[in-house]
């Protein structure tokens, strides 16, 4: 009936819309090498290197919150692991000192199962739930 099928649509949208947010809460920031250097080499001579990167970042796309970690990191890695970073960003040794000297913005990064899969066991719940008889006394 009618009714069944609004409150069914109007689930579906809710559910989509509170996974999307949930997605979004446990994903962390996305590292973009090439974003971060672009920012990070353009505001290399800058006296905050990392107010400088996370405006930047955030010029390209980037959430604040992600924006602001990531400029920390790239002038962290700056002042720390310049060296071992100049000929190579992908380096072992480049990867290892900006782990342990600047840390990750990902450390929120830790989905058990992909978002598009969670959406679809919740969506089917949900069509089960629905599917379910409804007794009139």
């Amino acid at each position: 009936t009618q009714p069944e099928e609004e409150s069914f649509v109007t689930a579906l949208v809710a559910l989509s819309q509170k996974d999307a947010q949930d997605a979004v809460l446990r994903s962390g920031c996305y590292e973009s090498q090439p974003l971060m250097k672009t920012c990070g080499t353009q505001c290399y001579s800058s006296a905050d290197q990392a107010s400088c990167s996370a405006k930047c970042l955030e010029g390209k796309g980037v959430r604040p919150s992600c924006a602001s970690c990531l400029g920390r990191k790239i002038q962290c890695t700056v002042k720390n692991c310049l060296n071992f970073c100049a000929a190579d960003a992908n380096s072992p040794t480049c990867s290892s000192c900006v782990s342990r000297s600047c840390g990750s913005c990902n450390s929120e990064k830790s989905l058990t199962q992909p978002e598009e899969e969670s959406f679809v066991t919740a969506l089917v719940a949900l069509s089960q739930k629905d599917a379910q008889p409804t007794v009139f006394p």
